[in-house]
């Protein structure tokens, strides 16, 4: 198994592989692809994250429905917030949430505040203010990376299977009319 921590370039960002499988399979659900604004490992980048983005964390466009989104975001496992004008331009910033995890490594400090907020019901911003949309999912573990890798290489080799399948289906195609072109 690769290490789900491992940075990885993606979609023109850094992110961590778990972070990026959590997205895919958020994306999954969704019926759509989420632009990825701003990625992890990204200290300065950015004036307006406060550190967020220093370690694990990401920015992804809305979706069609950001509210839909953002509680989909939530149900794999993410701390996200639906950010929008005036404060900001409109997109949703998701922080894996690493309670299962050693998350002082993965996670900036202001990013696992974050988290910790998010649990108490905030929007992740200083002022403790509540979050505009207050539903969370239960806080048991949602997510598992080792599940979702075992997934993709099971698809990985369907897909390969039905490769070769329809590889000989086409042989052998090939061998009747060769036969049919004999007689």
């Amino acid at each position: 198994m690769s290490d789900p921590f491992e940075q990885i370039r993606w979609r023109g960002v850094t992110t961590s592989r778990r972070t990026r499988a959590m997205v895919l399979t958020a994306e999954k659900t969704l019926g759509e692809t989420l632009p990825v604004y701003q990625g992890g490992w990204n200290p300065g980048g950015v004036g307006a994250s406060a550190g967020t983005h220093d370690r694990d964390a990401i920015d992804l466009g809305p979706g069609r429905d950001p509210a839909r989104t953002t509680r989909v975001l939530r149900r794999v496992g993410f701390a996200a917030w639906h950010r929008h004008p005036p404060l900001f331009g409109e997109h949703i910033h998701a922080i894996p949430d690493m309670a299962a995890h050693n998350a002082a490594v993965y996670l900036s400090p202001s990013a696992a505040d974050q988290v910790t907020e998010y649990w108490q019901g905030g929007d992740g911003l200083v002022g403790n203010t509540p979050d505009e949309m207050p539903w969370r999912p239960d806080p048991r573990p949602l997510f598992s990376y080792s599940k979702w890798e075992r997934e993709q290489r099971l698809r990985s080799r369907v897909r390969t299977l039905t490769q070769q399948i329809a590889d000989l289906r086409a042989r052998r195609q090939a061998a009747r009319d060769r036969l049919e072109n004999l007689s």
